[in-house]
């Protein structure tokens, strides 16, 4: 059996949440006294080079299939790379240095969920890409919902 991919608990006085360091990957928050606000698949693998499903995975520098005839994952490259812990106070921030981009992951994760992704082109040219905070919301019924 592969082992299970790294993870960063986070807990506070308004909240516990999870942080796969693959991917940089949020799969869990949930406020104290609340239930789960995010939802992920019970199907997820959590083995090296395999995408976590749901919860809010970060999409760079493509979304969906790749398009510029490369070969490349689904989603592009930074949902399955090996993030680095930059610091964990006040909130937790990661790293990824990914096809002369330097990206930066910031979770504040307590009674209210606040995330950023901050993208810096290293290269003397300009940076192209596509990116997504791409959150899946666990809900009771899918069909008593409206946004």
């Amino acid at each position: 059996m592969p082992d299970r991919l790294a993870s960063f608990p986070i807990s506070n006085p308004a909240a516990d949440a999870e942080v796969f360091l693959q991917g940089a990957h949020l799969t869990s928050w949930i406020p104290r006294g609340r239930k789960p606000v995010l939802f992920t698949s019970a199907h997820s693998f959590y083995e090296p080079g395999k995408p976590i499903r749901g919860g809010v995975p970060i999409i760079f520098p493509w979304f969906g299939p790749r398009h510029d005839g490369l070969p490349g994952p689904a989603h592009g490259l930074a949902r399955t790379a090996l993030w680095r812990v930059v610091s964990e106070a006040p909130e937790l921030t990661l790293a990824l240095e990914i096809e002369q981009a330097e990206l930066e992951f910031r979770i504040d994760a307590g009674e209210s969920l606040h995330m950023s992704l901050t993208v810096r082109n290293l290269a003397s040219q300009p940076l192209v890409f596509e990116n997504a905070l791409h959150t899946y919301f666990a809900v009771a019924d899918v069909r008593r919902i409206s946004i």
